[in-house]
């Protein structure tokens, strides 16, 4: 059995194979991660001999890195190197004890943020998120963390997927990522 844990992308899930979803929070992402970390870590307890799959990052592609690097004088790259320490710091303490993967994120929908003054279009938002997906592969395996790509696709907004496959501005439909992500477990 594999289960799957993290924010509302998590439950894109549900049709995998084998797989357990365990949603903690719609709004988590690496930024809140402290404030998440009593329920996420309830939940991984409670099958602690179990493979999990760690879904976050997406909100923070789509939305803060971008808005951050803005209200901070940085660039981009900048702040997704900090958000990727951070989680990847939070998978190595967490892989002494249990066995975590990290996992690419998906790619970003049509959602409009009205949350913020900064509004990255989409080319941007993807171009962010490919950065994102590729240096938290590159970092799990610099600390021997487990990693699982699900997502793969280029850092150029060509390589956005079509909006078909999109249950609503920013969620994969379901059967779409099912597939991905039994086809990544065939493969690991």
């Amino acid at each position: 059995m594999f289960n799957v844990i993290g924010d509302s992308h998590s439950n894109s899930y549900s049709a995998c194979k084998n797989t357990r979803v365990f949603v903690i929070d719609s709004g988590l992402s690496i930024q809140n991660l402290k404030t998440y970390y009593k329920p996420i870590l309830k939940a991984i307890d409670s099958k602690k001999d179990e493979p999990w799959l760690f879904v976050v990052g997406e909100l923070d592609c789509r939305h803060t890195i971008f808005v951050e690097s803005i209200e901070k004088k940085m660039t981009v790259d900048d702040v997704l190197e900090e958000y990727v320490v951070r989680l990847t710091k939070f998978l190595h303490t967490m892989n002494s004890i249990y066995k975590l993967y990290g996992c690419t994120v998906s790619p970003t929908g049509d959602f409009v943020d009205t949350t913020s003054e900064y509004r990255a279009p989409r080319e941007i938002r993807q171009v962010v998120t490919a950065k994102y997906n590729a240096r938290l592969q590159i970092t799990c395996k610099e600390k021997g963390i487990p990693f699982l790509e699900v997502w793969k696709f280029g850092a150029h907004p060509k390589d956005m997927l079509s909006m078909k496959y999109f249950e609503d501005g920013c969620h994969i439909k379901t059967k779409i990522a099912s597939e991905r992500l039994d086809k990544a477990l065939e493969l690991r």
